[in-house]
């Protein structure tokens, strides 16, 4: 409500303001003006009238009384008349004792005069025993004022009555003269306003316009000219803003085209920077598959050793039984197919070693079952040899899509090695002991890697999976097994790899989406000494 009483009396736009608001103000203070002047002249006429009419009515009785001590009512009637003939007297009664007009000499609607002796009418009016001049009487349009006259013993009276309508008539014409009067010098002085703010209105719509457009139409110059100094400066300064911003427009496409060659430097920079930081992922990848191979070597040699002690000894066994010529059909048979057993078990050992270092970056989707259980054959051997005992609990048919079982597989390695370091660092006489859950956890696939072997200090759990940050020797660790795990389960599978410490050693925690719903679930449980 506020806003809009505001917007009456305060409008926005500058021709109200210069043109409706200061007429409006004009109109209003005229009627107020007028009113007051109407109000204050109605009064002073009023009293006018009743002073002039006491003043009549005073000279009829004197000019009156002696002709009716004389009883001549001719005269009395010619002076009745006289006066009567004065614009604002209506009638003059002489009224007797008894309150009966003897004598009336009265005007009527033409203004003619017209005379009646001893009128029927009888006036009731309780002044008429007073002896003093009074206003008795006051209606719509007429003053009654009556004045005491002597004869004898007698009393009589005049009764003097003044019309109003004459004298406002000639106040309402001078106010009807007057407002006329002002109402056209308040029309003439609006149209002077009007003539005079149009133009500099108008030429402040063109200048409006020109600004609008300016950002379309840069460089042009605005052609308003005024007889308004104000206006012409906001013309300089609009013809100003537009060759600054012609020349601001220049100087910003040479900038353009400066900073588009140095984003194309900057690009080129980029590249190679990526580039060769590809080079060093490539390069820190290759010395962890060669750390892992010198660990998968060093598997492979604790899983050969007893085979090959095996092929040894039924070499040596063929050798002492031909030697002593005990050796027949049968145990040449048997000789051989324990050798043939054993060097298949030699064989399948690099057929699984061979699967886990080939070199193929292939995406396609794999069972992280299969890949958990071959890689348990290849390292079972060097976790027996440690006294690491390894339990597993996997769920079966569950897969993932992305990345490939060769770099899982790695990275399942590289977790495991930094177990089986924590557990050779501890007390001998501990059991130690590794565990790996492959199981369904809502919509994640969860590969969980547990050991006994104290956790990770807290101080510096956060660093763990930081390139070349090692706990160990420098001649022991390089530091890159947990970052390049990290970065295979993060960048090539599209998982999540993190660290906690339970209450006797450390969980480390692959979590992938789970793509596919498996048909069945299975437990295996497998430990191994």
């Amino acid at each position: 409500m506020l806003p809009k009483i505001k917007n009456i009396f305060l409008p926005k736009t500058l021709f109200g303001r210069l043109i409706l608001l200061p007429s409006s103000a004009i109109i209003v203070s005229f009627i107020v003006i007028s009113s007051l002047v109407g109000y204050y002249q109605y009064n002073y006429a009023r009293a006018n009238i009743q002073h002039n009419s006491q003043v009549l009515l005073k000279e009829i009785s004197a000019s009156i009384e002696k002709y009716l001590l004389l009883d001549d009512f001719a005269e009395i009637e010619s002076i009745m008349r006289r006066f009567c003939l004065i614009d604002p007297i209506a009638s003059i009664s002489l009224i007797d004792m008894k309150n009966t007009p003897l004598l009336q000499v009265k005007k009527n609607e033409e203004g003619e005069l017209r005379v009646t002796y001893n009128s029927a009418k009888r006036y009731e009016t309780q002044y008429l025993h007073s002896k003093d001049l009074v206003y008795i009487e006051e209606d719509r349009h007429a003053y009654v004022l009556y004045s005491y006259l002597a004869k004898g013993n007698e009393v009589w009276w005049i009764r003097l009555e003044i019309s109003k309508d004459a004298s406002y008539a000639r106040l309402m014409n001078l106010l009807i003269f007057g407002t006329s009067i002002a109402l056209f010098f308040i029309l003439l002085l609006s149209f002077i306003i009007f003539t005079i703010i149009n133009r500099p209105l108008t030429e402040i719509a063109s200048l409006t316009l020109f600004s609008s457009k300016l950002h379309k139409n840069i460089g042009e110059k605005c052609l308003v000219k005024s007889s308004i100094s104000e206006i012409d400066d906001l013309t300089l300064s609009l013809n100003k803003l537009s060759q600054k911003l012609l020349a601001n427009q220049d100087i910003m496409q040479d900038q353009y085209a400066k900073l588009e060659e140095f984003n194309a430097e900057l690009t080129t920079k980029i590249e190679e920077e990526v580039r060769k930081n590809r080079e060093k992922d490539l390069i820190l990848l290759k010395h962890s598959r060669l750390a892992t191979l010198a660990e998968m070597i060093g598997n492979i040699a604790h899983q050969w050793r007893q085979p090959l002690n095996a092929i040894a000894l039924h070499v040596q066994s063929l050798e002492i039984s031909y030697t002593l010529d005990e050796l027949n059909e049968d145990e040449l048979r048997s000789y051989v197919g324990d050798i043939m057993h054993q060097v298949e078990y030699l064989s399948k050992t690099i057929d699984d070693f061979r699967e886990l270092v080939k070199d193929d970056q292939k995406e396609e989707p794999f069972n992280p079952f299969e890949v958990i259980m071959g890689t348990h054959k290849l390292i079972e051997s060097s976790l027996k040899y440690a006294n690491i005992s390894l339990t597993l609990e996997l769920e079966e048919d569950l897969m993932l899509t992305h990345g490939n079982a060769q770099t899982f597989s790695q990275a399942l390695i590289n977790i495991l090695n930094n177990a089986k370091d924590a557990l050779q660092a501890q007390n001998e006489e501990k059991t130690k002991e590794i565990k790996i859950e492959l199981k369904r956890v809502l919509d994640k696939i969860e590969v969980r890697i547990c050991d006994n072997g104290g956790g990770v200090n807290e101080e510096i759990i956060e660093k763990i999976f930081d390139p070349y940050f090692t706990t160990k020797h420098k001649s022991n660790g390089t530091g890159l097994g947990l970052s390049i795990a990290k970065t295979i389960i993060q960048e090539d599978l599209k998982g999540l790899l993190y660290v906690y410490n339970k209450q006797e050693g450390a969980c480390f925690v692959m979590q992938f989406d789970q793509e596919q719903i498996p048909s069945s679930q299975k437990t295996l449980q497998a430990r191994g000494v």
